[in-house]
């Protein structure tokens, strides 16, 4: 399955987290939308519950959302989001 990073800085600087599949399928059912979508373009309230979710699942935060972002100074410049897959090269 799809795997994203993105990147956020806060107060303590620069940081990056790896968003995974329940994440992902989290998302699907908040929005209604497939993750096959983030090619038509994702916002950036998307993409900081997305962070705020992996985070909040990895204990790295408590806060609701709204009061997390708050804390963010600045959301997916460094580094970009870049996608991974769980399989294994291609034989193309």
């Amino acid at each position: 399955m799809l795997r994203l990073a993105f990147g956020y800085e806060d107060a303590d600087g620069p940081h990056e987290v790896e968003v995974g599949p329940a994440t992902l399928v989290a998302w699907e059912r908040k929005t209604g939308r497939k993750v096959s979508q983030f090619a038509d373009g994702i916002g950036a309230e998307d993409m900081a519950w997305l962070v705020w979710h992996a985070l909040k699942r990895a204990n790295g935060t408590v806060l609701p959302f709204d009061k997390w972002l708050d804390t963010i100074v600045d959301l997916g410049e460094t580094p970009a989001p870049k996608a991974t897959s769980d399989e294994g090269p291609s034989a193309d």
